[in-house]
């Protein structure tokens, strides 16, 4: 049987230091493994730095943080989608909220890795905030980065603000045009229904009977009041209750209140319990633009509408560590 002993003694006479004693045999072959990992690390260090170096190069980079990586991507991972996936850092023992529960005396903060994909290179780093910079950077160099879970949110978010933006600008068009002639609204609004399908009459100016526009349809009749308002100016519930009052003598199938502001929500929670359709200014523009045939197109939303920030973050990590690291 072979021993330790003489396996050490037949190495030792194999590599040519067969002189040497056992221990400065050891020493040696010690030193000769951490060369050879110095040696490795440092041919990896000088492999990816040159990656990193050619990634920026490409892109037209300035200096990248210490905290990114870059690396080639392997042909299994290559796609002409570029696309990231952030993981946001926490404490390995939280608090309800999710900052540092300090009964633990080992507590430390788990940084994950965050990727971004590319067609010829694969970027991630423990820090998100750094790869959002590089993500911002690379967008505004024209590459085509599919939104994150995050940025769809905002995206829509943003669209449907600035739909309400856009209905609210056509309202107050309205409300200009029809602020001091409240006939003139009452006929306007009168030719939308025609136009939707109904016969409509106008009540005269005065003992109009507490409705502005009788409608007519397959279904029966229907009484409307119509008020042009300032966006600010609420309709409150005893506007409704008067329309129902109105609808005991006229009687007819069903009521219709139209203005260019909004409703208090008595009145929307009472409107409701009696059957009255409310439409409101952000409705009536929905209405003007489907009757005047208009092409219903997404609204542009500009890059910085919803792309991600740092500011997002918070939503997304511990106080203690997002006011640390990520405002700092």
């Amino acid at each position: 049987m072979v021993t330790s002993k003489s396996f050490l003694s037949n190495l030792a006479k194999f590599t040519g230091v067969g002189k040497m004693s056992i221990p400065s045999f050891l020493f040696f072959l010690a030193i000769l493994i951490i060369y050879i990992l110095c040696t490795i690390l440092l041919a990896r260090y000088i492999y990816f730095s040159c990656i990193k170096k050619e990634f920026r190069r490409k892109y037209r980079l300035g200096v990248l943080p210490s905290s990114i990586y870059v690396r080639a991507a392997k042909k299994k991972e290559r796609s002409e989608l570029a696309y990231y996936d952030l993981n946001y850092p926490l404490w390995e023992h939280p608090k309800s909220d999710g900052s540092k529960d300090a009964r633990y005396k080992r507590n430390s903060i788990i940084w994950k890795k965050s990727v971004l994909h590319l067609p010829d290179y694969i970027v991630y780093t423990s820090r998100p905030y750094d790869l959002i910079a590089i993500i911002h950077n690379l967008r505004i160099q024209g590459v085509n980065i599919e939104k994150s879970p995050e940025e769809k949110h905002k995206y829509q978010k943003a669209c449907h603000m600035t739909i309400i933006q856009q209905s609210q600008d056509k309202a107050a068009s309205i409300v200009k045009l029809y602020a001091d002639n409240p006939t003139g609204f009452e006929q306007f609004c009168a030719e939308l229904f025609v136009q939707m399908g109904f016969s409509a009459s106008v009540t005269p100016k005065t003992n109009d009977g507490g409705y502005d526009i009788l409608l007519h349809d397959d279904q029966g009749s229907t009484i409307v009041e119509c008020k042009c308002y300032s966006l600010t100016h609420k309709v409150g519930r005893p506007a409704i209750q008067k329309l129902v009052g109105a609808n005991r003598i006229v009687m007819a199938r069903s009521m219709c209140f139209v203005t260019t502001s909004s409703f208090s929500d008595a009145a929307v929670v009472y409107a409701k319990q009696v059957g009255v359709r409310l439409i409101d200014g952000i409705e009536l523009s929905s209405i003007l633009s489907r009757i005047n045939s208009e092409k219903q197109h997404s609204p542009h939303i500009s890059l910085s509408q919803w792309e991600l920030t740092i500011q997002d973050m918070q939503f997304h990590v511990p106080n203690d560590i997002y006011n640390k690291y990520f405002i700092s």
